[in-house]
């Protein structure tokens, strides 16, 4: 008998990636509740995909997507403000409104009835928790180019404009209900003067980056460039639902948002505050259309009404609103890993005495006229890095002293404010090139006595520390800044006079900053809360008889330094430096901050013989001291030293002779030895 071959069964096709994202999201917009299994086989999908396939949500994308698109998008900024939680209704007549806008109006129909009675159910009240954020205040083009390689590649800029009417065009033929100032007056007008708004959010050019005062939208609380952050970016208002990470979830050791952190967003966007994919009626009483520009306070009251009569909308702005489904914590120094990776470089010119060398000797050469002392100084700043317990979410360690363990500040001292401003413009143009995040501060008396003045313009000349204004909002500050930015404070141009309440409490801010790395945020209520400012800060001051220059903003290290040599050419450093050097020095710094493949941890341990040598040196420097005529040593320096040490054992991490890289994130004997070599030095300057 003939054997018969019996094909194998079908195999169910696995989705691709693309189809289980696209499944949750139209779940999600047809008013199905969405299980948990569903979300993490979406972060399994998200995380297995390219990014570029999944839409970008800048300045762009929003002037030629839909008000409501049907899709996923991604997006990357900086948490710059957190608002009040909202509470919502998670299911109204049977339709799950989670990861959407929705706007229940009252009426005379009976199905009103029923919507009271939903709302009355306390189980139906859920809470999410509204976020503002922004593109990275201070951008580098160096952030800025590696953010662009992970974008998906969409329409050109320019179609834009064109688009916007298709697109509202096209989804209200598939039934999409207009905006309620439409369904309540029945004038067609107001369609066109929503679309207005949303060209005027695209088009907005309040800053640009020119430094030029310009009235601001107080619905805007963004505008195009604002902080020097890029002007194709925009900010966005992120709803986070921290209640998904339930019992089971991947999700759920993932602790929550934080100011100042840099995040990746994944969600649904909603251009339209006002809209919905469900069926909204008219209510019979007309709704009045408040403009962008009208007066915060009443489009608050209004809000306020509003919510009594069951009718929820969202804070008056101009942002688009994202529901959040996934998120990632960002690291700036671990993101430029990624950069410098692919990075080819000709193993030939690896400079003979490391990397670590050439990083100090290129800063001798182009920036400080030949000086290594400084070239060293320098470097040990850009090494600065808080110490973070694991124990307790990653926090940064702070010393009794009240200063944080890791962090260093240097302030190079001058003979007057010309050569400030000239090593100003050579430190900016450095930072530019080797760091993601860069920004400086020129403090000048009428920079710091700005008042109240700063919150009818945008001057990016003005200083002020982190403070919540009347409407809730945290205001956009320079002092504001992710962690591992480098900031440049020139306080050379300081000049003798009065600081009104204004300034006096900066420059409090800005000194607690440069010695603790900590600065306080005000809140409602005059209450201060102080925040880590793991920052790599550097101080350009004057110095007087008094030493009055040197000591308003006290740092970790100091040195005085001779006048700056004024050729203009020195300063374009752009086209000076040559480029494989620039490359070679930013992937150094990368590799002895970032926690990758080179290194175990980010934390510099001392060793016990290390410490015991510490202590019987310090003991003996104290005891010869006090024989002689030099300043006596107090337990203050031990703590530099001790700082010392471990910024030089992190510069050590990076070094790369040949083939051979150092990997101990543990100091050693010769890092104590150089930190006392380089603190002489910088003493005897």
């Amino acid at each position: 008998m003939p054997a018969v071959l019996i094909p194998p069964s079908p195999q169910a096709k696995e989705d691709s990636p693309a189809d289980v994202i696209q499944s949750v999201v139209n779940k999600i917009q047809s008013g199905i509740e969405v299980t948990q299994e569903e979300l993490d086989n979406l972060n399994k999908a998200i995380q297995t995909s390219d990014k570029t396939s999944i839409p970008f949500a800048n300045r762009n994308y929003i002037s030629t997507c839909a008000s409501n698109p049907s899709t996923l998008v991604r997006y990357v900024g900086m948490v710059q403000d957190m608002l009040d939680p909202e509470y919502y209704v998670t299911k109204i007549n049977g339709v799950h409104t989670k990861y959407r806008e929705f706007y229940c109006l009252n009426d005379d129909n009976d199905d009103s009835s029923h919507i009271d009675d939903e709302i009355a159910m306390n189980h139906l009240l859920d809470e999410r928790q509204p976020l503002v954020i922004v593109p990275i205040p201070h951008a580098t083009e160096v952030l800025i180019k590696h953010l662009a390689a992970t974008c998906h590649k969409g329409k050109e800029d320019g179609q834009g404009k064109e688009q916007i009417m298709k697109h509202e065009a096209a989804d209200n033929s598939f039934g999409r209900k207009r905006s309620l100032e439409i369904m309540d007056t029945g004038d067609e007008d107001a369609f066109d003067e929503k679309r207005i708004s949303k060209e005027q959010y695209i088009n907005s050019d309040n800053a640009g980056g020119s430094g030029k005062k310009n009235p601001i939208n107080k619905c805007d609380w963004w505008p195009r460039g604002c902080m020097n952050s890029h002007h194709e970016d925009c900010s966005i208002l992120a709803k986070m639902y921290y209640d998904q990470k339930e019992e089971g979830s991947s999700s759920r050791s993932q602790r929550r948002l934080q100011l100042n952190d840099i995040v990746e967003v994944y969600g649904i966007l909603s251009l339209n505050p006002l809209g919905a994919s469900f069926e909204n009626k008219p209510r019979n009483s007309q709704t009045n259309t408040t403009s962008d520009n009208a007066d915060f306070n009443t489009q608050q009251d209004d809000y306020f009404h509003d919510f009594m009569d069951h009718t929820v909308l969202p804070p008056p702005s101009l942002l688009p609103r994202l529901h959040v489904l996934k998120y990632n914590h960002l690291d700036l120094d671990d993101m430029m890993v990624q950069e410098v990776t692919q990075l080819a470089l000709e193993p030939q010119a690896v400079h003979t005495d490391g990397e670590r060398q050439l990083a100090i000797d290129t800063f001798a050469k182009y920036i400080f006229g030949g000086n290594k002392i400084a070239s060293e100084a320098l470097l040990m700043s850009l090494m600065s890095l808080a110490e973070r317990d694991t124990r307790y979410e990653n926090k940064a360690i702070q010393m009794p002293s009240g200063e944080t363990l890791g962090c260093g500040s240097m302030n190079f001292i001058l003979s007057d404010p010309r050569s400030c401003l000239l090593l100003q413009n050579k430190l900016d143009s450095l930072m530019k090139m080797i760091a993601p995040v860069a920004a400086h501060i020129h403090l000048s008396l009428s920079a710091l006595n700005v008042g109240d003045n700063h919150l009818a313009t945008l001057d990016y000349n003005t200083i002020t520390a982190p403070t919540k204004t009347a409407a809730n909002r945290l205001e956009p500050s320079i002092l504001q800044l992710p962690k591992s930015s480098c900031i440049v404070i020139n306080q050379g141009a300081l000049s003798e006079g009065n600081l009104n309440q204004s300034g006096q409490r900066t420059l409090a801010a800005l000194s607690k900053m440069t010695m603790t790395h900590s600065i306080p945020y005000r809140f409602d209520g005059l209450m201060e809360i102080d925040f880590e400012a793991d920052l790599r800060i550097i101080v350009l001051s004057c110095n007087d008889s008094c030493g009055r220059g040197s000591k308003l903003l006290p740092c970790s290290m100091s040195m005085k330094m001779e006048s700056m040599s004024s050729n203009a050419a020195d300063v374009d450093l752009v086209n000076t430096i040559p480029d494989d050097t620039i490359l070679r020095i930013r992937r150094y710094l990368v590799t002895c901050r970032s926690n990758n493949q080179n290194t175990e941890q980010k934390s510099i341990s001392l060793p016990k013989s290390l410490l015991e040598r510490a202590q019987k040196d310090f003991i003996t420097l104290r005891k010869n001291n006090r024989s002689s005529t030099l300043r006596d040593i107090e337990e203050r320096d031990f703590h530099k030293w001790l700082l010392l040490t471990r910024l030089q054992a992190r510069s050590r991490i990076g070094e790369r002779r040949s083939t051979i890289i150092e990997t101990s994130s543990m100091a050693k004997v010769e890092d104590w030895e150089n930190a006392l070599r380089l603190d002489e030095a910088l003493q005897a300057s």
